[in-house]
């Protein structure tokens, strides 16, 4: 025990080295240093930490308020057939002035069932899951542009009555959709009604045990409420005449229905003599014809073009390779710039034709032009040899808008599309389209004149295909031609067939999906960064 204290003096007794003031200072920086780096580092940690939850809560916060404001859904379908098209929101987003769509119907239960008893009630069955859909498109509209306005008022409510006060001359059923714009005398509308909505088909196999029975295939709602609300808003009409007088099959159905379901007036002209047309008309089309026009027909359809100097008019012709060429209206398009030889043409390229059918070739944009932007391909049967020339007046031009690829052959019409001698014949491009216009000084109105190769550009055998732009492209035609193709947004019909993504999603599915992103993830990386944080703290 003395031997330790002993120790403990001894060492008390040592001399300590003297520390100088500089080496204090030094020491004393040092230490504040790594104080520094150790809070610099924890203050770094706690404010991404800060950040991330930051951004979490955000992000959870707008999904769950933009969701229930507009009913957000994917549409995970190829086409994308349960979502607004792009060029349609674009059309949407420049609207300026108010626009009211009023829906004859609640809302819920519209959706819930109410549609499909009245439906059933004309036979008419299958289409619950379209109503449904209906109510999140017609929603999705006034989501696009807040001065569309979307109203529900069922038939049965007291404030009914004002609507139908309002429209006296129509007859107003449950499910109906009335489009308007402008107020008093200058409001312009247009009523859709069920079959303008919804595709319904026959149903046949019912048919053969006596019952009447109607199947709905299909919903064409974005077509039809955009164009009520385009003709609403500018009142646009243009009018088109059909000469049927020369063609025995003109496949025209279906470009009448596309052009009238685009708020334009479609007239038939069957008179095998035509000698004077209407100056109320804007375009004429004549679609395979068979038999020729007479020179008198022709120097009507040449007045006609020329609306008395002021321009103005237009004609689109669909040829048909499987007739001989008439002279008197190859002339009048030899005249505007349009070449059209006797044949039929082949493809000689696999890789561009439909299988075992050569005669049935990819067309594809031969120019710079408007009228086939964001198009990429056509496809055709039975097509003419066609080609741009030279016009017979220095007023016209001529230009190919649409074209074959050069490995095309022209053999004579009946030639099978089995035939095997195709080395015999040259190779070349030739147009499946031809523009051809007419401009005169001073003249503020043109004159056009379009010539398709084949009148199988509207028929359903390839309009069916969405791949195929041949509607597209016959569309705009017919606008331009008739002078509205600046004056708003075509519409090509497009069919909802199938569900998007949100119809399969239940609501037990929807609150689990609700539960784990709004709650449990934002918890768990709550605990995280506060684990991450304290454990940096001490560290």
């Amino acid at each position: 025990m003395e031997e330790n204290k002993n120790e403990i003096f001894e060492n008390e007794n040592e001399i300590i080295p003297e520390v100088t003031e500089e080496e204090i200072i030094e020491i004393e920086e040092e230490t504040e240093k790594k104080d520094w780096r150790a809070f610099k580092k924890g203050s770094y940690s706690a404010a991404i930490t800060a950040i991330f939850l930051a951004v979490m809560l955000v992000i959870n916060i707008f999904v769950s308020v933009l969701s229930d404001k507009v009913n957000l859904e994917f549409d995970m379908t190829s086409a994308k057939v349960s979502s607004l098209t792009k060029e349609n929101v674009e059309f949407l987003e420049k609207i300026e002035q108010p626009v009211n769509i009023t829906f004859c119907a609640d809302e819920t239960a519209y959706a819930e069932g109410m549609m499909d008893t009245y439906a059933q009630g004309s036979n008419i069955y299958g289409g619950a899951e379209y109503y449904e859909q209906t109510i999140k498109f017609v929603k999705k509209y006034a989501a696009t542009n807040d001065k569309i306005n979307v109203n529900f008022i069922d038939t049965q409510d007291s404030a009914f009555a004002a609507v139908t006060t309002k429209y006296p001359d129509e007859s107003i059923s449950y499910g109906d959709i009335i489009v308007s714009a402008g107020e008093g005398e200058a409001e312009r509308y247009k009523k859709l009604g069920f079959t303008d909505i919804y595709e319904v088909e026959y149903n046949e196999q019912y048919a053969s045990y006596g019952y009447t029975m109607y199947n709905v295939t299909g919903s064409n709602l974005e077509t039809k409420l955009s164009g009520a609300i385009e003709y609403a808003i500018t009142g646009k009409t243009v009018r088109y005449a059909v000469l049927t007088g020369h063609s025995k099959t003109d496949y025209t159905e279906d470009y009448i229905s596309m052009l009238e379901q685009n708020n334009h007036s479609v007239s038939v002209i069957d008179s095998a003599l035509i000698t004077n047309i209407s100056s109320d008309i804007n375009v004429i089309i004549i679609a395979a014809p068979t038999t020729d026009f007479a020179p008198e027909e022709i120097k009507a359809i040449e007045k006609f073009l020329d609306n008395d100097g002021k321009l103005g008019k237009g004609l689109i012709y669909f040829a048909d390779a499987t007739v001989p060429l008439l002279p008197n209206l190859s002339r009048l398009l030899s005249d505007w710039g349009i070449a059209q030889k006797e044949g039929i043409l082949f493809e000689t390229d696999e890789n561009n034709y439909m299988p075992e059918m050569p005669t049935a070739m990819g067309l594809f944009p031969d120019s710079e032009s408007a009228l086939t932007k964001n198009m990429n391909i056509f496809c055709t049967g039975a097509n003419s040899p066609l080609s741009a020339m030279e016009p017979k007046s220095e007023d016209i031009t001529a230009t190919s808008i649409i074209a074959s690829t050069d490995s095309v052959i022209c053999a004579p019409i009946g030639t099978p599309d089995s035939f095997s001698d195709a080395g015999k014949y040259k190779k070349e491009k030739y147009s499946g389209l031809v523009e051809s216009v007419k401009v005169i000084d001073g003249i503020e109105e043109k004159s056009y004149i379009y010539a398709f190769s084949s009148a199988e550009f509207i028929h359903s055998q390839w309009t069916q295909y969405s791949n195929f732009s041949n509607l597209d492209i016959a569309l705009n035609v017919a606008e331009n031609a008739g002078g509205a193709g600046e004056a708003g947004i075509s519409f090509v019909t497009k069919t909802i067939t199938n569900e998007s993504f949100s119809g399969s999603v239940t609501a037990s599915k929807a609150n689990m999906v609700r539960i784990v992103f709004v709650f449990l993830i934002p918890v768990c990386t709550l605990a995280l960064g506060i684990y991450i944080f304290i454990k940096r703290r001490n560290a």
